[in-house]
């Protein structure tokens, strides 16, 4: 099954608003298997937004912006996954540099 254009931006969306909320909170004062959900959940949502734009491409269905867009969520997959398996604790820092790249994805899709 071909994922819609909805579900890309849906996932895409959601993996936003769970960043956002990560980098205003104070993860400390969560408890660490919450905030290793939440997460798993950004990768999660990150990997159907590669695996949808990356069928996009194959198809010949993609528009102009499908590449850019594949490779920003490629960098975001990145630096999400680094973020949620450091040393110790989570590197905010990378948590806040994911949440703004899936922000700018979501302003230029409007």
């Amino acid at each position: 099954m071909r994922p819609e254009r909805n579900d890309i931006g849906n996932h895409c969306r959601k993996a936003f608003e769970i960043l956002e909320r990560l980098a205003e909170d104070n993860p400390g004062k969560r408890d660490a298997p919450a905030v290793y959900e939440d997460m798993v959940e950004v990768i999660r949502c990150l990997v159907r937004m590669r695996d949808g734009l990356a069928e996009e491409l194959r198809s010949g269905r993609a528009g102009g912006e499908s590449q850019r867009r594949l490779d920003c969520v490629n960098t975001t997959l990145s630096i999400a996954f680094g973020g949620e398996y450091p040393v110790v604790g989570i590197h905010m820092e990378r948590v806040r540099t994911a949440r703004d790249l899936m922000r700018g994805l979501l302003e230029t899709a409007n």
